[in-house]
C-alpha cells in the first residue's frame, strides 16, 4: 500500500522580533577600538573618560596607610621604591580597587541573535548557602545588581585546585562560577591575538648584562573593568533566592574576556612607553654619565647600550632595564599610567629588585632564567604514569620547559610513542622497559 502525503506548503521563516532594550545615548555614545578584530573594547566619550586630572585620588595618610615592600632591598634603594608608592598610592590601596577603570567597557556582540535563556536550576541545600554567601559579597563590592531581562544562565560551583590535603567537607572551598556557554554559542568572537608565555621570557634575554627586575600585578584584574550598560543583561543568571542578577563589572566566563583584558593592557602598555621616552629625554646624565636616545628608541648610557623592556600577560607586568634608575623610571611611568586610567595593583605581590623573581612559571634572575623553583619538589615527586593521561600530563609540563634542557623534544620520542599506544588506557608495568624507566628518571 502506498500512502500518498499531501504537498509541502511553503511558509516565510519568522522573522525576529526582538528588540533590545532602549538606554538612550549609552549605546552610541562612545566608539570601538580595534572594530577590525570585533565590537568588544568600548570607549566611552571623551568627555566621559578623559577628564586630565582626577578628583577622586586618594591620598597617603601615614595614620591610615602601610607601605609593605619585599625583603633585601638596601635602605637607599627601598626608600626610592617606597617614595614612588607614596606618590601613586591611589593605584596600590585596597579601598581604590572596587572602583572601576576610566575609558574602557567590556561589550558582548551577538549580533541578532535571540536571547538565550536556560532553564531555572534546582539548587541543592548545601550548595544554595555557599552560593548565597558569594552572592552577598558580590553585592556588596557593588559588582551585581537584580536582573529583568530575557538572557539567563545557570550557576555552577567549581572547586579550588590543590585541595587534596582537605579531609573534611566542610573545610573544602568552592567557587562560584556562572556558565555562559550557550551565550558564547552566539557572541562574535574578538579575535586579538594573546602572546605566549614562552615568549616574554625568551625575549628577555640580555647577554651577559646584570638586568633589575620588577613585576607588578594587578588588583581584581576583571571586577575593575565595566561591563556596557546595554550588555548586562546578556550575563543574568538565576540565584538561589529565586531572583535573577546580573554582572556591572567583566566576570570570568565570557569568550571574549580575555582578549578583551590583554587589549586594553597593551594600550596602557604604549601610553607607558611613549611616558618614559618622554620622561627619559628630560634627562640629561645618570651617574654622572651623558645619556643619548637614537631614533629607533635605543638608549645609550656613555658608551654602554641600555637594555630595558616591559611585558604584559593578561594582569602580571614585568619590568628590566640594566639600570637601577632606569628600571625605577620605568616603574613610575607604569604607576603614572594607572592612575590615569584608575587602575590598582597588589602591592603585597609586587616583587621589587628580588635576585630571584617567578613568573608565569619561570624564575628570572639578573644573570639568566630557569624553571620555577616551587615546581621542583613537585616534579621530583612525579610517580610512574600509569595512565595515556597522567603520561600527557607529565610531558606537557616537560615540553612547557623545553627552552632548558638541550634536544628535549628528540629525548621524548620515546614516551610519545609510548602515550600514542595507550591513549585511553592504563599503562601495564610491564610496558615501562628498563630503558624509558631511566629516561623518565633523566628527564625529571
Amino acid at each position: 500500500m502506498i500512502i500518498e502525503l499531501p504537498p509541502k506548503v511553503w511558509r516565510p521563516k519568522q522573522q525576529n522580533k526582538y528588540i533590545p532594550l532602549d538606554y538612550g545615548d549609552d549605546i552610541h555614545d562612545g566608539h570601538f577600538d580595534f572594530k577590525e578584530y570585533g565590537n568588544t573594547v568600548f570607549r566611552p566619550a571623551e568627555q566621559i573618560w578623559n577628564r586630565g586630572e582626577r578628583v577622586d585620588i586618594i591620598k597617603f595618610e601615614e595614620s591610615k596607610h602601610a607601605v609593605k615592600l619585599n625583603k633585601g632591598l638596601s635602605a637607599e634603594i627601598k626608600q626610592q621604591v617606597k617614595n614612588i608608592v607614596i606618590k601613586f598610592w591611589d593605584s596600590f590601596c585596597e579601598e581604590g580597587a572596587r572602583r572601576t577603570i576610566i575609558g574602557y567597557e567590556f561589550a558582548i556582540d551577538t549580533g541578532d541573535s535571540k536571547p538565550i535563556c536556560c532553564k531555572r536550576p534546582n539548587y541543592g541545600p548545601y550548595e544554595a548557602e555557599i552560593i548565597m554567601k558569594q552572592l552577598k559579597a558580590l553585592l556588596n563590592n557593588d559588582w551585581i545588581e537584580l536582573c529583568f531581562g530575557a538572557w539567563g544562565s545557570s550557576i555552577v560551583l567549581a572547586a579550588k585546585p590543590h585541595q587534596e590535603h582537605v579531609l573534611d567537607i566542610e573545610d573544602f572551598i568552592w567557587r562560584m562560577c556562572v556558565s555562559y556557554r550557550k551565550l558564547n554559542s552566539v557572541t562574535k568572537p574578538f579575535q586579538y591575538p594573546i602572546h605566549r608565555c614562552d615568549d616574554t621570557i625568551t625575549i628577555m634575554i640580555v647577554g651577559t648584562n646584570f638586568v633589575w627586575i620588577i613585576t607588578v600585578d594587578a588588583r581584581q584584574g576583571y571586577h575593575q573593568v565595566s561591563v556596557r550598560r546595554a550588555d548586562r543583561g546578556k550575563l543574568a543568571f538565576f540565584a538561589p533566592d529565586h531572583k535573577k542578577y546580573c554582572f556591572k563589572v567583566m566576570p570570568f566566563g565570557p569568550t571574549n574576556a580575555p582578549s578583551f583584558y590583554t587589549c586594553m593592557m597593551h594600550q596602557l602598555r604604549d601610553e607607558w612607553e611613549i611616558l618614559f621616552i618622554l620622561k627619559f629625554q628630560a634627562i640629561l646624565t645618570i651617574g654622572g654619565e651623558l645619556i643619548s636616545i637614537s631614533d629607533t628608541d635605543e638608549i645609550t648610557i656613555g658608551d654602554t647600550l641600555l637594555y630595558r623592556g616591559s611585558r604584559v600577560i593578561i594582569d602580571d607586568i614585568l619590568l628590566w632595564a640594566s639600570n637601577l634608575q632606569i628600571v625605577l623610571l620605568y616603574f613610575e611611568c607604569v604607576c603614572e599610567v594607572f592612575q590615569k586610567y584608575r587602575v590598582s595593583f597588589r602591592l603585597d605581590k609586587c616583587n621589587f629588585l628580588k635576585d630571584r623573581v617567578e613568573y608565569v612559571g619561570h624564575d628570572l634572575t639578573p644573570t639568566g632564567n630557569c624553571p620555577a623553583k616551587s615546581k621542583y619538589k613537585m616534579i621530583d615527586n612525579w610517580t610512574l604514569p600509569t595512565n595515556g593521561r597522567a603520561l600527557h600530563s607529565f610531558m606537557s609540563l616537560i615540553n612547557f620547559y623545553h627552552h632548558y634542557p638541550p634536544f628535549m623534544e628528540m629525548r621524548l620520542k620515546p614516551m610519545r610513542l609510548l602515550y600514542r599506544k595507550y591513549l585511553r588506557k592504563d599503562i601495564p608495568l610491564m610496558a615501562w622497559r628498563p630503558q624509558l624507566i631511566e629516561l623518565f628518571q633523566d628527564i625529571k
